[in-house]
């Protein structure tokens, strides 16, 4: 019968990392989805209402589209490093990067349909909730396949950066189907990790830094997911 004992203290505590773990994840994506609004919302303004501005602007100087991509990467690094530090700042800096990615993306209403853009959303996003539920639930540990899809997508920007020489179509197709692949597997990866983190430092840092950081992280997931999806559904719609 002793089999059947609970102490009270293991209880309260299992009750209470559970409820500070929802409210975590409920931080994460809260932040996650407010990344993508914003993104969004800049994208559309950029591209379609303000359009003649922003391309004149971004494509009037040479210069100014690779010191953007500097920015968003200096920006991205910033956020990490501050969201642990003071979370409000984090907040701040996500929301900088979030603007810049809808910026740096707005010329994709000047290529793509609202109907492709529209398929290419709802695509990733199902993609990214289904990975990212597999992630929280799964009882394996996906470190390795995280690592090897991490090696993978070394390989994928190095492919991309030889065919932005080459400039083959069908070169393009293959990178972004093995890229959704690449992002769908590091959704999950990242989705447990993020909740490890938590389990494993939740008392040690503020649990709003720990979500800020993670929201960018899945973010990111997502922009690549969408973006790789654009460049499919584009392709097949001849939109290119």
């Amino acid at each position: 019968m002793n089999n059947f004992n609970i102490n009270p203290d293991t209880e309260r505590k299992t009750i209470s990392d559970a409820t500070g773990l929802n409210r975590f994840l409920g931080k994460t994506y809260g932040w996650m989805a407010f990344a993508i609004l914003l993104s969004g919302l800049v994208s559309y303004l950029c591209g379609t209402v303000y359009a003649s501005t922003t391309f004149s602007i971004l494509y009037g100087n040479r210069w100014m589209s690779w010191i953007l991509i500097f920015v968003w990467f200096g920006v991205a690094m910033a956020t990490q490093r501050q969201a642990l530090k003071s979370p409000t700042v984090g907040i701040v800096m996500l929301s900088i990067f979030a603007a810049l990615t809808g910026l740096t993306f707005s010329s994709i209403f000047a290529v793509y349909t609202k109907a492709t853009i529209t398929a290419a959303f709802v695509a990733s996003a199902s993609d990214f909730i289904a990975m990212s539920f597999m992630g929280l639930t799964t009882k394996k540990d996906l470190t390795n396949i995280g690592r090897q899809a991490f090696a993978a997508l070394f390989g994928i920007i190095v492919a991309g950066f030889i065919n932005i020489f080459l400039r083959m179509s069908i070169a393009t197709l293959i990178i972004s189907i093995v890229s959704v692949v690449v992002f769908s597997i590091l959704t999950a990866f990242d989705t447990q990790k993020n909740k490890e983190l938590y389990l494993r430092y939740g008392n040690d840092f503020s649990s709003t830094g720990l979500a800020i950081n993670g929201a960018l992280i899945l973010y990111l997931d997502f922009i690549n997911l969408f973006i790789d999806l654009l460049s499919i559904f584009g392709f097949s719609s001849d939109n290119r």
